[in-house]
């Protein structure tokens, strides 16, 4: 449980951080706001040949998660490099303060 007296309900830079550390802490190499051409993905998980584009959303739906990485064409750079590449929305609700609702897809 977050202790009510660092958790900020408002910012979704918060629960960024909390899964940019715990994949990092865990040794994985995730990198956070990788800059692209149409914007910047919120964290980049590679792992042997899988990757893992990631957006989050705050008090919003994880379906407008993945609409933003498919507008965005964040997966684009990791095509046709025969690796598996996996698109995750996730969201996350102030009031619980946890994952409220999560959206994946493989793309081939």
């Amino acid at each position: 449980m977050i202790p009510y007296q660092v958790f900020d309900r408002h910012q979704e830079k918060y629960f960024h951080a909390i899964f940019f550390l715990t994949f990092k802490l865990c040794g994985y190499h995730i990198t956070s706001e990788v800059s692209t051409s149409t914007g910047r993905i919120d964290a980049l998980l590679q792992i042997d040949n899988k990757v893992y584009i990631f957006e989050f959303k705050l008090n919003e739906s994880a379906d407008v998660a993945m609409q933003q990485i498919h507008e965005h064409g964040y997966y684009k750079q990791f095509l046709g490099q025969g690796k598996e590449v996996y698109l995750i929305g996730i969201s996350f609700s102030g009031a619980t303060k946890s994952i409220a609702e999560m959206k994946t897809e493989k793309l081939s």
